[in-house]
């Protein structure tokens, strides 16, 4: 037998035999169903509280879908009879009852809406079934993504036939969504998964995509001289009818038209090719100056679009036309855009 001396602290327990012992430190079985007994109560009263507000997300969903619903060709009634529609308005409402998010809602409404005059299987209404189950996977930063790009990109407004217009567009209709793009590359990452859009090695210029769709009143003008020596012989008088004065300065020239593709129209009867045209066109596009010089004046956030646009995944990122219905449904939310959708979704 051997002999065993031990000494313990205050508040210490000394344990010692001759063979091995078994120590049962921690909670005992009783005590740990006591606490899991008392936090399941609590549980109940969570989901209690849980299933309030829930009712009052579905309240507040119901309630401006039926907003929706009763404008007047906003959507069709008679698509709650269709199981395919029912099914996709049950899988919205659930969506939404637990994200709670205001711009999910009116989104999702939108793309419900839009989804409604959809009376057969269409590939627009297989797209905005697919749209309505991502658009809930998404916060307000992919929401601003999607919707910056697709009007920046994917548009063109006709209206717009002086400068003041095209800075109203900027302002108006591009400058909104940037406060909310997330300038993290895993946001487009996320995107990309839920099928919106994919990643592309190729660029999108901001300046290259106003000069295409805008240039016409972009451009400071050229005069008499430049223009001629961009016509062959015998056609230096060819584009006099499709002159104006330049909307930047009254002392040159400039095309009648806002695109390339609107001046080939109006010269049919010019007797120009369309590689002549092209060079007085390109003549009139190498006067547009940078716009980063021609357009901060007037509007104070447009380096904040310029900034996002070049140092984001923004110019890189290609929408697929689940990620156009979601960018379309946002932009009708954020600045009121609206056109048909089946413009892009055929």
């Amino acid at each position: 037998m051997t002999d065993q001396d031990q000494k313990a602290g205050s508040g210490a327990t000394a344990l010692q035999a001759g063979r091995d012992i078994i120590i049962q430190h921690g909670m005992t079985p009783e005590q740990m169903t006591q606490i899991m007994v008392s936090m399941a109560r609590t549980l109940s009263t969570y989901q209690a509280e849980a299933r309030e507000e829930a009712d009052a997300r579905l309240a507040s969903f119901r309630e401006e879908l039926l907003r929706t619903f009763a404008e007047p060709g906003k959507a069709n009634p008679e698509a709650f009879r269709d199981p395919d529609f029912q099914y996709l308005l049950n899988d919205s409402q659930e969506s939404f009852a637990r994200s709670g998010d205001e711009a999910v809602r009116d989104t999702l409404v939108d793309i419900i809406a839009r989804r409604s005059l959809e009376k057969t299987r269409t590939r627009l209404a297989l797209t905005l079934n697919d749209a309505a189950t991502k658009a809930t996977n998404l916060t307000a930063n992919e929401f601003a993504a999607l919707s910056l790009i697709y009007v920046a990109r994917y548009t063109i407004r006709h209206n717009i036939g002086t400068f003041e217009q095209f800075c109203e567009y900027v302002k108006n209709n591009l400058i909104p969504f940037v406060k909310d793009i997330s300038r993290e590359q895993s946001s487009f990452g996320h995107m990309q998964t839920q099928s919106c859009g994919s990643i592309s090695l190729g660029q999108a210029d901001l300046f290259d995509l106003f000069r295409t769709s805008y240039g016409g009143v972009l451009g400071v003008g050229f005069d008499r001289a430049q223009l001629e020596s961009h016509l062959p012989d015998g056609k230096k008088n060819a584009m006099d009818m499709l002159l104006i004065p330049s909307l930047h300065d009254a002392s040159k020239l400039q095309p009648a038209a806002i695109t390339f593709d609107v001046l080939k129209s109006k010269a049919s009867e010019t007797g120009l090719t369309e590689n002549e045209l092209q060079n007085v066109w390109n003549l009139f596009v190498s006067t547009i100056p940078p716009l980063n010089e021609l357009l901060p004046p007037i509007i104070s956030d447009f380096e904040s679009l310029t900034d996002v646009w070049n140092n984001t995944l923004l110019k890189n990122f290609d929408l697929t036309p689940v990620g156009i219905a979601i960018g379309h449904a946002n932009a009708k939310r954020v600045i009121g855009f609206d056109a048909p959708l089946d413009v892009w979704i055929k």
